[in-house]
């Protein structure tokens, strides 16, 4: 079983089978590397936005489950919050399949608290305990981020998904450098997921994530 990070959350409700290989979208020879894992004989799984029609068709035929993530940002940047919902939804309604095993799923996949606002993280929850998706952000891939959440809403990260109802078993996290002891414990109480991104913290030289930790 290949693993990229702690990508057990996203992959649960996969029935017993064949190893799992979760593919990350963007890595350099991405297309290759989804057949070659299929190929041998691996049930791969890949997540990437909705956005990339053509992936996601290839994806389709080659008979690779897919986590397709609608995006969401503020009005700030593109749309305001009831367009992004409504949209949210529509696609939850054509596509989301919550089945286990199923090939194409669903995640609302806001980018990170920079770029949505409180209220729509905490619609985009609701929305997924409705109909039963996942849900998935950035979190902590840098200091700054913390100062952001402290000085927008008084709260650290971690404290910001609880209030919003992101604490649970559907949320799987990108990056998760800047935990700290007590935060890893909340995470792991919740069962959420959290996978590391290290080529491109390395990019950044925004940190590392405390893989063993989370463990």
């Amino acid at each position: 079983k290949q693993a990229h990070g702690k990508t057990e959350n996203f992959l649960r409700g996969l029935e017993k089978g064949p190893a799992i290989s979760a593919v990350p979208h963007g890595t350099r020879g991405h297309g290759a590397k989804m057949l070659n894992t299929q190929r041998g004989g691996l049930r791969t799984k890949e997540t990437q936005s909705i956005e990339r029609p053509r992936d996601r068709f290839r994806a389709q035929f080659a008979g690779i489950d897919q986590i397709l993530r609608q995006p969401g940002a503020d009005a700030l940047f593109m749309q305001d919050a009831d367009t992004i919902l409504a949209d949210s939804e529509r696609v939850l309604k054509l596509f989301h399949d919550p089945r286990p095993g199923a090939h194409v799923r669903i995640a609302l996949a806001p980018c990170s608290p920079f770029s949505i606002s409180k209220d729509l993280m905490t619609e985009s929850a609701r929305l997924a305990e409705r109909y039963d998706c996942q849900l998935h952000t950035h979190l902590c891939e840098t200091e700054d981020e913390e100062r952001f959440c402290l000085a927008m809403y008084g709260l650290r990260p971690v404290d910001l998904l609880e209030e919003t109802g992101w604490m649970s078993s559907r949320v799987w996290l990108a990056h998760g450098i800047h935990f700290n002891a007590r935060e890893i414990a909340r995470l792991g109480e919740a069962n959420v997921g959290v996978c590391h991104c290290a080529a491109s913290n390395m990019v950044l030289a925004s940190g590392i994530c405390p893989t063993c930790e989370l463990e």
